[in-house]
């Protein structure tokens, strides 16, 4: 087991960013220092299981739906988008296109089965939700992860979490102790408490015993860390409590949901630093294709544990190959064939990039790079544009098809002839972390649909742009 690669830390002293640049370069120098102290620790299993991801987002403000027919945000649908409905997850994994004629759509009569979250996006790398717990309700902002498993806010008695909301368990008619202790490592500082159970909210949905950890102290940066604590929406083969993770309990709470649920992040332009008015969404209980584009078609793939593991714990895709393709001749600037014969990528809502494994990172770079002014030691180079940059393209599954680009602006940024390169290396953190990890870079350009209980990911995509291949 391994630790998920740390994206940016933001903490309630970050000065704010002047450029989209500047932002990035900060943030690569913040990744880079917390690798150089946590690569070791990060590496070795805890006596405890699976460890959570650290906390580097700011929080998703979350509103119920009030809307009868669920579609993408008006504002965030790219120009001349179907009219599609909700459509739920299917049983079939072949890739599948849908029209407002033939989508498998959903009636939202009943607000128990679905809830439509509004999202608000800072600086496009950081998303958090409000959710509340206990009754009366108390309000908690969390980092939503799909790359941990576990919940955890800190606790009314924890004096080194002065900057965050607390939860004051005396308060709450409900409030259960369960007792169990628990510990949270990360890179970045730990988090230790009990596991207690209470009423969760989340949007329209309610949990009536939710299991979670009440945080009593917190070390390192995460006194600082802007979000109050974390929930995983991973799988439990990770989780070091083996408490039923949200979604599980979501379902066991609400029989006729669909254990489904999707990310919606929507990029935005510009120096601002203010929170988005564009809307960025976490649909839970279903997924909306109109939220793809003009012509949305969607390819599910299979959920597979990694090697080594015998149970699902991250959400973890095959990889049938990765290229780098050329942004003239699109030749493959690869010297060799990356997946042979496979790879592993995790789509992971806590990370910000995309981390290219250990054993790939040095070729995918140079490919990149190739002929270009740069520093590969900073992953910044000079007097090109993205025109001059190569698009890296993922093959999912394990066939020829279902290819998905991703061109130069989402994996770098450019301004005044600079560029810097977004894609990190997954074993700065550890000698044995082998896979590519997905992160909101890629969310922001594909919207992903996440299913539980049929174990896929759908990944999305508009046929009438070039940016994937069904």
């Amino acid at each position: 087991m391994f630790l998920v690669p740390m994206g940016r830390i933001v903490t309630l002293q970050d000065p704010p960013l002047e450029s989209p640049l500047m932002r990035r370069l900060l943030q690569l120098v913040a990744t880079l220092a917390i690798v150089a102290t946590s690569a070791v620790d990060s590496a070795v299993p805890s006596p405890h299981g699976p460890q959570p991801r650290p906390l580097y987002r700011l929080p998703l403000s979350t509103r119920p739906s009030t809307h009868h027919s669920w579609r993408c945000s008006p504002g965030a649908r790219r120009p001349g988008a179907a009219p599609i409905q909700l459509v739920q997850g299917r049983e079939d994994t072949q890739p599948q296109q849908s029209t407002a004629e033939g989508s498998h759509a959903v009636a939202l009569a009943d607000d128990e089965l679905y809830a439509h979250l509004r999202l608000s996006n800072l600086q496009n790398y950081q998303y958090y939700a409000d959710i509340s717990l206990g009754t009366p309700p108390q309000t908690f902002s969390v980092l939503l992860d799909t790359g941990s498993s576990d919940a955890w806010v800190p606790a009314e008695s924890c004096s080194a979490c002065r900057f965050h909301a607390r939860f004051n368990a005396s308060a709450s008619s409900t409030f259960r102790l369960l007792g169990d202790p628990f510990e949270g490592v990360y890179g970045s500082g730990d988090a230790y408490g009990n596991l207690a159970s209470d009423r969760l909210q989340l949007g329209g949905f309610v949990i009536p015993s939710f299991a979670f950890a009440l945080i009593r102290n917190e070390t390192g940066d995460i006194p600082t860390f802007v979000p109050d604590g974390v929930v995983g929406l991973a799988f439990r083969g990770m989780s070091q409590t083996q408490r039923t993770p949200l979604l599980d309990a979501l379902v066991a709470s609400h029989p006729h949901m669909d254990a489904v649920f999707a990310f919606h992040l929507v990029k935005t332009t510009g120096d601002d630093d203010r929170p988005s008015e564009l809307q960025s969404e976490l649909h839970l209980g279903g997924f909306d294709l109109s939220c793809a584009g003009r012509a949305p078609r969607i390819a599910f793939f299979p959920v597979v544990p990694l090697p080594g593991n015998a149970e699902l714990t991250y959400w973890t895709l095959p990889l049938a190959n990765v290229a780098v393709l050329g942004p003239k001749d699109r030749r493959d600037l690869l010297p060799r064939r990356l997946c042979d014969p496979e790879c592993f990528a995790i789509v992971d809502s806590g990370s910000s990039l995309i981390y290219a494994p250990a054993q790939d990172f040095a070729d995918v770079i140079a490919a990149i790079t190739r002929g270009l002014s740069c520093d590969v030691a900073s992953l910044v180079c000079w007097n090109l544009t993205l025109a001059d940059l190569p698009t890296l393209s993922l093959s999912f599954g394990r066939g020829p098809r279902n290819v998905f680009e991703l061109r130069p602006e989402v994996y770098a940024d450019c301004e005044d002839g600079a560029c810097a390169i977004n894609i990190l290396n997954h074993g700065d953190l550890g000698d044995d972390l082998f896979w590519w990890v997905l992160g909101d870079s890629f969310l922001q350009e594909f919207y992903t649909v996440f299913d539980i209980a049929r174990r896929r990911v759908g990944v999305t995509c508009d046929t009438a742009s070039d940016r994937c291949r069904l």
